[in-house]
């Protein structure tokens, strides 16, 4: 029915209609999810942990998500930034062109690591015996939801961030670092600030080119 191939999987089912009860329209939605762009350099503009546990808060969805199903760290105290830059590059000490760079140049990367005012983990439940489970749970994709929740939320107060799923969220000290259970998954990690450039938007992929009818 739905014409799925072999290497294919569904992820979810959009059940799409109007309602008597719409009662108004948020002509600011489209505009932002738009105009969002990834930003990797901030200024040193200090952000607030309660700020950005109040966009958590308000990018919950309504139905709410299973309790003790996920959690999120926070690294943004200065010390906290100071051992998150650490475990950052713990990891990096291991790839190729980390190690061949000169030492003024580990120097500029473990301070722009550290220069990001704030980061956030977040941590889904699974079974250790079946490592995909994750990623095909209804909870993964309920937990991606807030991420980009809170990067449309955050857009609309001037906050910028990146999303980070590399192969850091895998390495074992890493996990290690952040007290990351075995029952645990990283499913991503945004770096937020402000900046006061914005890159330019790229050209994006019209929606047809992604449809089968």
């Amino acid at each position: 029915m739905w014409k799925v191939d072999s290497g294919e999987q569904i992820v979810a089912i959009l059940g799409i209609g109007y309602t008597d009860t719409f009662t108004s329209l948020n002509e600011n939605a489209a505009m932002i999810i738009r105009e969002r762009r990834t930003v990797r350099q901030f200024t040193s503009a200090t952000l607030e942990a309660e700020t950005v546990r109040a966009l958590l808060e308000q990018s919950i969805p309504e139905h709410g998500l299973q309790p003790k199903s996920w959690r999120v760290i926070e690294a943004g105290t200065e010390e906290e930034r100071r051992q998150w830059t650490d475990l950052m590059m713990g990891f990096a000490k291991d790839i190729l062109t980390y190690k061949i760079m000169p030492g003024k140049f580990k120097k500029l990367f473990w301070k722009r690591t550290y220069d990001i005012p704030f980061n956030l983990v977040f941590v889904l439940k699974h079974q250790p015996e079946n490592p995909d489970e994750p990623k095909n749970s209804a909870h993964f994709g309920e937990v991606c939801s807030v991420m980009q929740n809170v990067q449309l939320l955050a857009w609309e107060k001037g906050i910028w961030m990146t999303w980070s799923s590399s192969d850091v969220i895998e390495d074992t000290a890493f996990r290690k670092g952040l007290d990351i259970k075995p029952d645990e998954r990283i499913i991503g990690i945004l770096h937020m600030g402000y900046t006061a450039k914005l890159p330019k938007g790229k050209e994006r992929t019209p929606a047809d080119a992604n449809i089968t009818y």
